[in-house]
């Protein structure tokens, strides 16, 4: 009899210990909450109000670029509305009338390298793509470059974003690339 008494006596002392632990892990929680709530009241600090404005400066500027490179791209598709006839239905040819004093065009050739690509100058064909990729991106294009291997797509990809950067188009960039290529990507931001 003793025994069972000991026994239970044992029991009611655990649940007693749980209980307590229990309290402390509640108590702890409401200060947690407590400290978040007062957290979420205060005003942010200076520093942390920077990386937000500049994300807003930076978003504003897109914008502003945006009606500029929708006008653009139209003029653009409407001067090639013959080429896209076949692939596009009569109610978007219509929307593409053409425009008076719509600009066509214009081949500048090669561009030059962008000052920020060093250790190494870009070969004629490669400047060509990158004058290519920035007229899509002037005229609201999304440009696709797809060379035979081993021609500079990396570096011609690299030089875009720097043209981009000089232009005052900032970042961040996503490129997405295998698994497999990203220590080359890597390497090749290094070297140029």
């Amino acid at each position: 009899m003793q025994e069972i008494a000991h026994k239970e006596e044992q029991f009611l002392e655990r649940q007693e210990m749980r209980r307590k632990a229990e309290a402390r892990a509640e108590a702890a929680k409401e200060v947690e909450r407590r400290k978040f709530e007062h957290q979420s009241k205060v005003k942010p600090s200076v520093s942390r109000l920077t990386p937000v404005s500049s994300r807003q400066r930076h978003n504003k500027t897109l914008l502003a670029d945006r009606a500029t490179r929708n006008s653009k791209m139209l003029a653009w598709l409407t001067s090639h509305r013959q080429v896209l006839a076949p692939f596009v239905e009569q109610s978007v040819l219509k929307k593409l009338q053409p425009v008076a004093g719509a600009s066509k065009e214009k081949d500048d050739g090669a561009a030059t390298q962008p000052a920020s690509i060093v250790n190494g100058k870009m070969r004629e064909y490669q400047r060509v793509g990158l004058a290519w990729m920035l007229r899509m991106y002037d005229c609201g294009g999304n440009p696709i470059l797809g060379d035979e291997m081993g021609l500079g797509k990396t570096l011609q990809t690299i030089a875009f974003i720097a043209a981009l950067k000089e232009r005052g188009v900032g970042g961040p960039s996503l490129i997405v690339v295998p698994m497999s290529v990203i220590s080359s990507w890597m390497n090749e931001c290094r070297k140029w």
